[in-house]
């Protein structure tokens, strides 16, 4: 009823949201998190049940939006008999505000992405406690992850090697990869549907080659802290390579190309005999 109601007054801590830059403000969000990471263990459950249910606010006014989005889009696709309508210009007219109302939709979804990335990060660091890393990951899967794939999954491929089994399981499946796989089927398992997996070069850059401050200002990640892939643990990084690999084939080949598939499955078997100590668990994980 709350996430309904067009004010939003929920996600703002009660108050009326002055930002018209974004789908809702995250002043709750961040007064919860705060809560699930600095609360006296007793207490955390309930921060835990309350960033769950502030998730499902935010994924149902999101899902509105996009709704609202694909509704004009597809209006916007349809062929109209100028001959049969009264007056003809304004058809033109309304053709036209749809696209205004997708576009302004859009934005305020990103902007909602933007600000809700450095928060995320935050909760993610692996000094927070393991329910803060685990509503992280919930949040950068469920949340983020439709509306920008390649930063959510950067979250959800460090989150991958978390030390906790759960954050580490809910990361995994946000990215769409099977905890089943063993190092004989390494990319035998189902591919994900294209509209679940980040663009390669997209994922590239955001993982790999985002180094300096620079692209950061770009992406406008106001976080402090964003680590990098030779910053994961193994098994994350081992969960960076899969999801890598299954965004690659997918970009070439659709992702339904099984020659490739059993191809790279020989490369990586036969790689994997010969890897070193320190590449031990990342071998094991990729």
């Amino acid at each position: 009823q709350f996430a309904a109601s067009s004010t939003y007054t929920i996600f703002n801590r009660g108050e009326l949201s002055q930002s018209s830059s974004q789908v809702a403000s995250i002043a709750t969000a961040s007064l919860i998190f705060g809560c699930s990471a600095n609360d006296h263990e007793s207490l955390r459950p309930r921060a835990v049940a309350a960033l769950d249910a502030l998730l499902a606010a935010y994924c149902r006014v999101c899902d509105k939006e996009r709704a609202e989005m694909q509704s004009n889009e597809t209006s916007k696709d349809v062929e109209i008999d100028l001959s049969t309508v009264s007056n003809p210009w304004a058809e033109v007219n309304l053709t036209k505000n749809d696209e205004a109302a997708s576009k302004a939709a859009r934005s305020k979804l990103e902007g909602l992405s933007r600000s809700l990335l450095p928060l995320l990060w935050s909760a993610a660091r692996s000094n927070q406690p393991k329910a803060s890393r685990l509503a992280a990951a919930r949040w950068a899967s469920d949340l983020v992850k439709p509306i920008d794939r390649a930063n959510a999954c950067h979250i959800l491929c460090f989150l991958a090697g978390d030390v906790d089994p759960t954050a580490s399981s809910v990361a995994k499946e946000g990215l769409g990869i099977s905890e089943a796989l063993k190092d004989g089927n390494i990319v035998g398992q189902p591919s994900p549907s294209e509209n679940v997996l980040p663009d390669f070069h997209e994922l590239v850059t955001v993982l790999f080659e985002s180094k300096d401050k620079t692209h950061r200002n770009a992406t406008k990640l106001t976080s402090s802290w964003v680590p990098m892939y030779e910053d994961f643990s193994p098994r994350g990084q081992g969960a960076t390579l899969r999801l890598g690999l299954m965004c690659l084939l997918g970009d070439l080949y659709g992702g339904g190309d099984d020659a490739v598939e059993v191809y790279v499955s020989a490369i990586c078997s036969t790689i994997l005999p010969f890897k070193s100590h320190r590449g031990a668990a990342l071998g094991r994980e990729f």
